[in-house]
């Protein structure tokens, strides 16, 4: 069946449904339908697929690999998780798991053994993944900024508790990667390289929660060349945040060769300091090849986005 395109607007095209499949249906003029894109395909659906919730049963026999199922389970987009357990203790620890990682979810039913998480948090609004992700940005900015001045200030309590303010992007990024794997209006490739850019934030806010837990629990003091190197990685990690909203290819490339200089200025102070300060050098060298994969998702990011 084909249909001719008709200009609507100045930019906008148009076609005709075929009135059959519309009767059929039951449709009229107001109504909504849902549209998906598939590479050179668009598909028309009478339903609403974002209402449909997605349940799943699940054993869980170790509580380690459990916790893991569970959050990846939440990410995938499923709204009800029935879970079978074999040891009584393990409830706590999915407690644990929707407090500080499954943000919208609640242990709805329990029993011995048994337990139902649910989504609680109703169906998100169109403009919900555009705040998260901005808000995925300004908490991994906001832990890299405190972990750099706390470390420059030595406040080594400060440092070791990092990692309770890394849960809250966790639950974020989580949160995101739930929106994101829901929508499926989205061009596929496009909606890949924003799951792992999402997972990538995280990762990348986890190294420095690393290095802070490192420094603050061992009360490293660090060279005076070394801080400054850790305030221009902060400097660079802001910049590259930014230009997720703000694509600029040109400031992209001065980023990613900033982070090339840094890098090698940390391979050549590796032979010279001491075994405590090896480990946060390892850490920074790291941290700089993260900044450039960060980059090369914003750019695929930018060239597949739809629309």
């Amino acid at each position: 069946m084909r249909r001719k395109l008709i200009q609507q607007g100045n930019s906008a095209l148009t076609i005709t449904l075929p009135a059959k499949w519309v009767k059929k249906n039951g449709l009229k003029a107001g109504d909504e339908i849902e549209v998906r894109e598939k590479e050179n395909k668009i598909e028309i659906i009478k339903e609403d697929i974002r209402t449909k919730k997605k349940e799943i049963e699940i054993q869980i026999k170790d509580m380690m690999i459990g916790t893991r199922f569970i959050t990846a389970l939440y990410r995938g987009g499923y709204d009800k998780i029935l879970i079978n357990y074999s040891s009584t203790g393990f409830i706590r620890d999915i407690q644990k798991t929707v407090q500080n990682q499954l943000f919208g979810f609640e242990i709805t039913q329990e029993k011995a053994g048994f337990c139902v998480l649910e989504d609680l948090s109703g169906e998100a609004k169109s403009d919900v993944f555009r705040i998260t992700i901005k808000q995925c940005l300004n908490l991994a900015d906001n832990l890299i900024i405190n972990c750099v001045n706390e470390i420059k200030n030595q406040q080594y309590a400060l440092l070791k508790n990092l990692k309770f303010r890394d849960l809250t992007i966790n639950r974020f990024t989580n949160y995101c990667t739930r929106i994101l794997n829901k929508n499926e209006s989205l061009n596929p490739e496009y909606k890949l390289f924003l799951y792992h850019f999402i997972r990538k934030i995280e990762s990348y806010a986890d190294k420095f929660e690393e290095l802070g837990y490192y420094i603050g629990k061992n009360k490293i003091q660090l060279e005076t060349d070394l801080i400054g190197i850790l305030y221009e990685i902060k400097k660079l990690s802001s910049e590259t945040f930014q230009s997720f909203f703000s694509f600029d290819h040109k400031n992209l490339n001065k980023i990613i060769i900033s982070s090339k200089e840094l890098e090698q200025k940390t391979v050549i102070k590796l032979k010279k300091y001491g075994k405590a300060d090896y480990f946060v050098l390892q850490y920074i060298y790291r941290i700089c090849q993260r900044i450039r994969k960060l980059i090369s998702s914003i750019i695929e990011i930018n060239f597949t986005k739809s629309d």
